[in-house]
């Protein structure tokens, strides 16, 4: 298998559609908090739009999921990277007492 073949394979396509997903939030998160900063007692844009992203890679984790029990499995690197961001939110969200 070479390269085009790979690069037009369906899992491959849906990783990039996921990954693009998370770049344009991240570009989206970054400019929203330059325009309406965070303050210590109010939310900025960025920040609200980091917190409304978390439901949304739930939904679309679970749609994977199913797409994967289904018999697609075109959706299992989709679905690893979506974990993997689910579970960074968590390690980074936890606080130390």
């Amino acid at each position: 298998m070479n390269i085009r073949q790979i690069a037009k394979s369906k899992i491959a396509v849906n990783l990039g559609k996921t990954l693009l997903f998370y770049l344009l939030a991240v570009v989206a998160i970054t400019v929203l908090e330059k325009i309406e900063p965070s303050g210590p007692c109010t939310l900025g844009f960025g920040f609200a739009l980091l917190f409304a992203t978390i439901p949304i890679v739930i939904i679309l984790a679970g749609s994977n999921l199913v797409k994967i029990a289904k018999g697609d499995r075109t959706h299992i690197a989709s679905l690893a990277v979506h974990m993997i961001v689910l579970v960074c939110f968590l390690l980074s969200t936890c606080t130390k007492q």
